[in-house]
C-alpha cells in the first residue's frame, strides 16, 4: 500500500510499508487507496514532526532540518496529483532536494475505454522536472505511470537519469526515482517488499478454462514492490 523512499546516512532506499526509525528522510507516493498518494519525511531523533498534511493523505516529515517545503499542484490533472518538494540540510553545506509526486494514472474505463492521459503525464512530467531541472542535488520519486513503450521516454533535462532504467534496464518500472547529483553518486538498485505476509492469505475469483474457481492467494505488502537505491558522496 505505501511505496516510498527512506533516506538514511546517504543511503537512500525506496520501498513499501515499512517506516524505519533511523530513516532520516521518508518519502511515499501512493497510498494505494482512493486517496491518490501520502507522502512523508520522518523527523528529528525518536520525535515526529508534521511539516504538511492535504486533503489528499499527504504529509511530509524529516529528522533533518528542512529548509523549505512546498507543493505545487498540477495545472491539468483531473485527479488532484501534485508535485511535493522539501529542501533538506544534509550537512557539511549540502543541501538535498527531494521531490515526489503520483503522475496521472491511466484509466481504461468507461464511457470511453482509452482514457490513458498520456499527454497529461508528458506536460506533468516537464513541468515538474522544469521546477527541478537547475538543482545541483535531487532526487525525484513516484509512481510516474510511465510505460516507455507507449509514453516514450521520460523528458528528462541533460544531466538527469532513471536510477531504475540505468541500473535495471532490461525490466519493466511504473515506479521510478530520477535523479541529478553532483555530491553522491548511486551504487545500486533492487526492488524491495517482494514477500508475502507471512500466515496471511485472501480468496479470489479467478477464471479458469472458462469455470470460476475460488483461489486463495498470498497478501503481498503493495501492488507497487518497493526500490531500494543505494546512494554515497562522491569521492573529492
Amino acid at each position: 500500500m505505501f511505496p516510498g523512499i527512506l533516506v538514511s546516512g546517504g543511503q537512500f532506499q525506496s520501498r513499501e510499508t515499512f517506516f524505519a526509525e533511523e530513516a532520516d528522510i521518508c518519502l511515499i507516493w501512493d497510498a494505494g487507496s482512493d486517496r491518490e498518494y501520502i507522502c512523508h519525511f520522518p523527523v528529528g531523533g525518536n520525535s515526529i514532526s508534521v511539516l504538511s498534511i492535504l486533503i489528499q493523505w499527504q504529509c511530509e516529515l524529516s529528522k533533518l532540518p528542512v529548509d523549505s517545503f512546498y507543493c505545487k499542484p498540477f495545472r491539468n490533472s483531473v485527479m488532484g496529483r501534485e508535485l511535493c518538494v522539501a529542501n533538506v540540510d544534509v550537512g557539511n553545506g549540502t543541501q538535498l532536494t527531494v521531490a515526489t509526486t503520483h503522475l496521472e494514472s491511466p484509466c481504461p474505463a468507461p464511457p470511453t475505454w482509452n482514457q490513458m492521459f498520456r499527454a497529461e503525464r508528458l506536460v506533468q512530467a516537464k513541468e515538474a522536472l522544469a521546477l527541478l531541472k537547475d538543482v545541483p542535488n535531487a532526487i525525484f520519486g513516484g509512481d510516474m505511470n510511465w510505460d516507455d513503450k507507449q509514453d516514450g521516454k521520460p523528458p528528462l533535462p541533460p544531466g538527469w537519469f532513471d536510477a531504475w532504467l540505468q541500473l535495471c534496464p532490461h525490466q519493466k518500472r511504473l515506479d521510478r526515482i530520477y535523479c541529478q547529483l553532483h555530491n553522491f553518486e548511486v551504487e545500486s538498485i533492487e526492488m524491495v517488499g517482494t514477500t508475502p505476509i507471512p500466515d496471511l492469505t485472501f480468496q479470489k475469483e479467478l477464471k479458469v478454462k472458462k469455470q470460476v474457481e475460488l483461489t486463495t492467494l498470498p497478501v503481498l505488502a503493495s501492488d507497487h514492490f518497493g526500490l531500494l537505491l543505494k546512494m554515497r558522496h562522491k569521492s573529492k
